[in-house]
């Protein structure tokens, strides 16, 4: 029985990268749909789609672990001035993903998105926990 469940929790873990997976495609089919609708020419789309798969990349590979430094040396500081100024730094970086991508042509929701998906996993319950007291 206890091999029936391992296998079973190997095939859902399995199904679940393939959902994410689907997910960003359906994201950048959306992404090109948007920016072939927004542009005159199909020349302008897949410029403004190579721009938005620019930006991600950038978002990754150099963004991501910069904000993880820096988040980390937040998180081990224990100053609610850092924090404060950590969380005032979030959303002044989610905003201007947002505006990239609108000045590129697709939907502020885009960018927005992409930073979400470069917040390290400590800062999202702290984010969580401050736009509660916010509200």
């Amino acid at each position: 029985m206890i091999f029936l469940l391992h296998k079973f929790r190997s095939l859902s873990i399995h199904n679940f990268n393939l959902a994410a997976l689907n997910d960003a495609l359906a994201w950048c089919l959306l992404i090109l749909a948007i920016s072939i609708a927004n542009a005159g020419d199909m020349i302008t789309a897949f410029y403004v789609f190579l721009c938005v798969v620019g930006l991600a990349l950038v978002l990754f590979f150099i963004i991501r672990p910069v904000f993880s430094r820096v988040v980390s040396f937040a998180e081990h500081g224990n100053s609610p001035i850092l924090r404060g100024n950590l969380f005032a730094l979030t959303i002044v970086l989610i905003f201007l993903c947002a505006w990239t991508t609108a000045l590129l042509g697709v939907d502020a929701i885009f960018g927005a998105f992409l930073f979400g998906l470069i917040v390290p996993v400590s800062l999202y319950s702290y984010l969580v926990l401050a736009a509660s007291l916010f509200s």
